[in-house]
């Protein structure tokens, strides 16, 4: 996972790591990191780039991550959650359905959009409500 931290903007750019089942230790440290960076820093703005990583796991330990750093970011300050989204439809769907069921169940102190550009996600980031 690779880090980015722009100060002008407060955002930090974070490119989520290939999902795969063998790395699943491995794949929660670097979102750990992730996750210490944003609380240290005390960042409200969080572009996630899942457009490159690959997902090669089971359904089920996919969604235990996804709920894991779902709760982990709770905790960090963090307002807007920008996802950069991956051209497997397949992976989309089961992230769709996992923000839905998380907001049936439980209300997150921070917001989450997906987008197809960064541009398009930093405009929305930089957006005051």
């Amino acid at each position: 996972m690779v880090l980015d931290y722009d100060a002008a903007t407060d955002i930090l750019y974070a490119t989520c790591p290939d999902m795969k089942q063998e790395e699943m230790l491995h794949i929660y440290a670097a979102f750990a990191v992730m996750v210490k960076t944003l609380k240290e820093k005390n960042i409200p703005y969080l572009i996630l780039d899942t457009s490159s990583s690959q997902l090669d796991m089971h359904q089920e330990d996919y969604n235990t991550i996804l709920a894991l750093l779902s709760t982990d970011l709770a905790v960090t300050g963090l307002q807007k959650l920008a996802r950069l989204v991956s051209p497997d439809e397949k992976r989309e769907g089961i992230v769709r359905q996992f923000l839905k069921e998380l907001d049936a169940h439980q209300s997150l102190p921070y917001v989450v959009e997906s987008f197809t550009s960064k541009e398009a996600a930093v405009t929305w980031l930089k957006e005051i409500k």
